[in-house]
């Protein structure tokens, strides 16, 4: 069996592609958050309006958004219950973006999203309630290739429930604490491939807790950039918003490979070119919302990228 005709099951299982790559380099997110009303069930943005809400940050840098609303780049996906704003700190992102080839494929890449979060004031951040992590229309996904995991047994067993096979990254997670107070440990994340809510899905599991990433096609304004996102929703619970666990700092690797017909596969795959664009969309429970957007490039040693 070919690479073209691995491609062309990918094609058929999934009814749209998506291809690419990159390396390294920072999204800041800063400057003034505006923080909407409470908005009509349903919405997901300040003054009722779907993906509204915030500054984040100065334009024209590479990494760091530009100043005004926030289009939600996956707005037909599943759908979080609303919950009214609350008041709360403005929050500051750092993400990094490294990635890098995977050895004895062709166009296999590894990705690695390293993202910070933290307050000018030195406060609490504010709780997550949704993330988006948005991907280069040149880069590709075989989440196809890859054994599913079961999300009820994921949640009742844990990972030894999945499949060989099935993990297809993983990470760390360090929850925020106040200054001067004992550090945690860093928890071990998994994420899994499953299916879930009628998409292909990544099943990120931490301390026992398991949350879902629907991959997703992006709409809108984002579509001229991204090909495909992976949003996660953070259920709402009895635990009043802010008093909610916060992040010091999430990191989440994806690079595994697989072989299919004797023909090596990896997770993610990318067309070489001279540089790549990424998006990490988070709304907060107070409302405000951020999208630092880095940008990457890649050593593609002899391959020729377009454009170059």
């Amino acid at each position: 069996m070919t690479s073209t005709t691995l491609m062309r099951m990918a094609r058929a299982r999934r009814g749209w592609r998506l291809a690419g790559a990159a390396v390294a380099v920072t999204g800041v997110v800063t400057g003034p958050v505006a923080i909407g009303p409470a908005a009509p069930a349903g919405a997901v943005g300040a003054a009722g309006v779907p993906g509204a809400a915030g500054a984040v940050g100065a334009a024209g840098v590479p990494g760091v958004g530009s100043s005004g609303q926030i289009s939600d780049p996956t707005p037909h996906g599943p759908q979080r219950p609303y919950e009214p704003d609350v008041p709360g700190p403005v929050t500051t992102d750092t993400v990094d973006v490294t990635m890098e080839r995977v050895a004895g494929t062709a166009t296999g890449v590894r990705v690695r999203f390293d993202r910070s979060s933290r307050t000018l004031t030195g406060e609490k951040p504010a709780p997550v309630r949704r993330f988006v992590i948005t991907f280069d229309k040149k880069i590709g996904i075989n989440a196809w290739a890859f054994p599913t995991c079961s999300l009820e047994a994921l949640k009742e067993r844990g990972p030894s429930a999945c499949p060989a096979g099935s993990q297809i990254g993983s990470g760390l997670y360090v929850p925020w604490v106040p200054a001067g107070e004992p550090q945690p440990e860093p928890a071990e994340v998994y994420a899994l491939n499953g299916w879930a809510h009628g998409y292909p899905a990544v099943f990120v599991h931490v301390a026992g807790i398991t949350l879902v990433q629907t991959i997703e096609k992006v709409t809108g304004p984002h579509a001229r950039t991204y090909g495909f996102g992976k949003d996660e929703i953070i259920p709402p619970s009895d635990t009043p918003p802010m008093e909610r666990a916060s992040t010091a700092r999430f990191v989440l690797d994806f690079g595994a490979t697989t072989t299919v017909a004797g023909v090596p596969v990896s997770y993610l795959t990318a067309k070489p070119a001279p540089a790549y664009d990424f998006g990490y969309f988070t709304q907060f429970v107070t409302g405000q919302e951020i999208m630092p957007t880095p940008r990457a490039t890649v050593d593609w040693g002899t391959t020729k990228a377009p454009g170059s």
